[in-house]
């Protein structure tokens, strides 16, 4: 298992005009992976399975997007958007 932790941001400023934004915070966000694998010897194959974001956090919102019509924004390089999701994978040496 696996925890991915991302802390709080205060964001000052932002987006700052008539409306009177003045920032907003990002709250921190804890994301759980869980993984298992086996190695075959006899045949050298290596076999993987897992879950990322096991518990399905949804990422913070925070902002507006340039555009200012008010959609909500989230750094896709930062947090996790994509929700849970699974994966299987196999390698084969010859």
């Amino acid at each position: 298992m696996t925890a991915r932790f991302i802390g709080a941001v205060d964001i000052p400023l932002t987006n700052f005009g008539p409306n009177g934004y003045a920032g907003w915070h990002m709250p921190s966000v804890e994301y759980y992976d869980l993984s298992v694998g086996y190695t075959l010897k006899a045949t050298n194959t290596k076999l993987r399975a897992g879950m990322l974001n096991i518990f399905d956090k949804t990422p913070p919102i925070g902002g507006i997007n340039s555009f200012g019509f008010g959609s909500s924004v989230t750094d896709v390089t930062v947090y996790d958007t994509v929700g849970r999701r699974f994966f299987l994978g196999l390698t084969q040496k010859f």
